[in-house]
């Protein structure tokens, strides 16, 4: 009977920890979209990176105030499909994703566009892209990729660089930005030197969260705005007792979710002369929580399923006996 008992906990430990793991596996966005300001009739590209297996992406479009599902066949079009030009859709290069519009029209300003990405097992939101279209006279925006978030410990040095692709070798410039709430409605310019590079030295002297934007514009007169970037500072006594604790793998999966979760919250905006001027961010923080109340419901059960089985044994035995 004993040896019984002590099978049933051991497949139960077991059972914990590859749940415990597989959660720690989830999706984890490390390129959010950005939001470029594309010339009418121009090819708009929308990228999203993610680190994970077997993953796919699903890409969902905001237009009047409905969102549509831009992988879904009805009888006849979809009122943005009309303006998406000549031909649209979503691709991939392994982990990462695209969705394009091949001769974008000025109809689609001030859509929003955002993709989940998927394992067979749990599923991330990426931020919300801002669908601006300018005048046919403005120039291509550039490429920009900015990191999707950045963890710190207080009074660490760190440094946040957007890295950007000058359309045709134009000249770039760059502009950072800082907002309190994570809103491109609220930012601000930053008045240090730093605020015309590439790259910015972050403000780590308090324990939370700052958020920074970059604005890169070509001379040909193309902008884009980066995704908002979340730079976390941590304290720095609360940071190395707890790798000196050595804690167990459970604890260090718990992290991980933490981390991941606090990436995808990383939200984005987009502001241009001739497009309405978001005033909310977005934030998948709810989808990630409700994968984790799935797997702690999850190993709820295993533990009531384990128990009852268990009492099940101890009443056959005594029985017997």
């Amino acid at each position: 009977m004993k040896k019984l008992v002590t099978a049933v906990i051991l497949v139960l430990f077991v059972l914990v920890i590859t749940l415990s793991a597989h959660a720690a596996g989830q999706p984890t966005i490390t390129l959010q979209p950005q939001s470029p300001n594309y010339p009418e009739y121009s090819c708009a590209v929308y990228t999203v990176k993610a680190e994970g297996s077997n993953l796919s992406a699903t890409w969902y479009l905001q237009y009047n105030g409905k969102t549509y599902n831009t992988s879904k066949t009805i009888e006849g079009m979809q009122p943005w499909e009309a303006y998406a030009g000549e031909t649209y859709g979503a691709t991939r290069d392994k982990n990462t994703f695209y969705f394009s519009f091949n001769g974008i029209e000025k109809e689609l300003d001030g859509a929003r566009l955002y993709c989940v990405i998927e394992d067979g097992h749990y599923d991330v939101k990426s931020a919300v892209a801002y669908v601006s279209v300018v005048g046919g006279d403005e120039g291509m925006p550039p490429e920009i990729s900015v990191p999707a978030s950045v963890t710190a410990k207080k009074g660490e040095s760190v440094d946040v660089r957007c890295i950007a692709k000058a359309p045709s070798g134009e000249q770039l410039t760059y502009h950072w930005y800082e907002t309190s709430t994570g809103k491109l409605a609220d930012i601000k310019a930053l008045p240090d030197e730093s605020e015309y590079s590439d790259y910015i030295t972050c403000d780590t002297s308090k324990v939370g969260t700052r958020y920074y934007v970059c604005m890169v514009r070509a001379s040909g007169g193309g902008a884009a705005y980066s995704s908002v970037i979340p730079v976390t500072v941590t304290d720095k006594k609360d940071t190395s007792s707890a790798s000196e604790k050595d804690e167990s793998e459970a604890e260090s999966t718990e992290q991980s979710l933490d981390e991941s979760i606090s990436a995808a919250e990383s939200t984005v905006s987009a502001e241009s002369t001739e497009s309405t001027q978001p005033t909310e961010s977005v934030s998948s923080n709810d989808d990630n929580s409700g994968n984790l109340v799935k797997t702690l419901l999850i190993v709820i059960i295993c533990l009531l399923i384990a128990a009852i089985t268990v009492g099940i044994i101890v009443i056959i035995n005594m029985k017997k006996k």
